[in-house]
């Protein structure tokens, strides 16, 4: 089976191997003390630094999923007030955590399919942090890098954090526009779930630390200072995913010397896509301007009587894809494009269409 879904997804192709490796060295069972793990962490800091090209001041940070960095930000970022860009079911959960944590969240939302106009987007003065997202998978809407350029560019005094959870590696932004970016691994990655990373300038580090010493309950082992201090002795404050952390180590490694070539296959792997919705009579791009359509979770609206057969009938072929999400269950689909499929993978499930 071949997953063209939204996450999980497919898995990339070196994974197996490196689960067997994993299991014959040992790795499954040893100490996140040790120093075997200390060079798996290392392994895999070097690997995404390169891959995302972090800058050499930014610190990375680990958790156990996207999910979780929410909360650990709306404790380690926000004082009181943070402003939230909204248009889809995943960028709306951000500021209903924020709000469970006791502090104030604005929203900036437009309707579901649409991108954002920075031109006209307010923040409030007393929002200290904006919470933006790279690709929402729901509504396969993206925002372009330069688009988070201008917003920071207007508002630099605040903190600007990005979900790029179903974005990297193929999406590419300058990280010095950002604070935050952060993303689990098993869509663009190709990994297992269970793992969750944030890549944070010192500015945003910073805040958390002098929140944590103003009073500022920040959470017990994943606070800032906490994170900070085990990732410069390259490990982790609670036994990890390591695991995880291995075979996010790996990847990174496989795909460095082939960004080039990966990220020209998602270029051609989207223009398959486009070029099989624009010409199919079932088919039609759902979000309406080319500018903000994503090129990683592309979503097409259908006029399928039966789109759960439809989608049966493809596993029954070998492809995997989505439904539309939530209130597009019934009437929209979702195809991913990460990494780990190939042209020609792409070629047969259009074939098997």
């Amino acid at each position: 089976m071949i997953y063209f879904t939204a996450g999980p997804s497919q898995v990339f192709p070196t994974v197996p191997q490196h689960l067997m490796a994993a299991a014959e060295q040992g790795i499954l069972s040893i100490s996140h003390r040790g120093s075997t793990f200390m060079d798996i962490y290392g392994e895999m800091e070097q690997g995404l630094r390169a891959v995302l090209n972090v800058p050499a001041d930014y610190r990375i940070f680990l958790y156990s999923s996207a999910t979780e960095i929410w909360e650990r930000l709306s404790l380690n970022a926000i004082a009181r007030e943070s402003f939230h860009l909204v248009n889809g079911n995943f960028s709306a959960y951000f500021p209903e955590i924020v709000k469970k944590s006791g502090k104030k969240a604005g929203t900036h939302v437009v309707e579901e399919g649409m991108g954002f106009d920075v031109a006209g987007i307010e923040v409030p003065v007393g929002a200290e942090m904006i919470a933006a997202i790279a690709n929402e998978s729901s509504t396969g809407v993206m925002m372009p890098p330069e688009d988070l350029e201008a917003l920071h560019a207007r508002y630099p005094e605040k903190l600007l954090v990005v979900d790029a959870v179903s974005a990297v590696p193929t999406w590419q932004v300058d990280l010095r526009v950002l604070d935050g970016l952060y993303f689990s691994v098993q869509k663009g990655f190709g990994l297992p779930a269970g793992l969750g990373v944030l890549v944070l300038s010192p500015r945003l580090l910073e805040r958390g630390l002098a929140l944590e010493q103003s009073g500022q309950y920040c959470g017990s082992y994943h606070r800032f200072s906490s994170l900070l201090e085990k990732s410069e002795k390259r490990q982790t404050p609670a036994t990890p995913n390591v695991l995880g952390i291995y075979l996010l180590a790996k990847v990174c490694a496989d795909m460095l010397p082939r960004m080039d070539a990966l990220r020209a296959a998602h270029s051609e792997k989207y223009a398959l896509l486009c070029d099989f919705i624009r010409n199919s009579p079932e088919l039609d791009f759902a979000v309406a301007d080319p500018r903000h359509r994503s090129n990683t979770v592309v979503v097409a609206k259908h006029t399928l009587s039966d789109p759960k057969a439809k989608l049966k009938a493809l596993a029954t072929k070998g492809y995997e894809i989505g439904a539309g999400y939530g209130k597009f269950a019934d009437t929209q689909v979702r195809i991913s494009n990460f990494p780990a499929t190939t042209v020609e993978d792409v070629k047969g499930l259009i074939g098997a269409w």
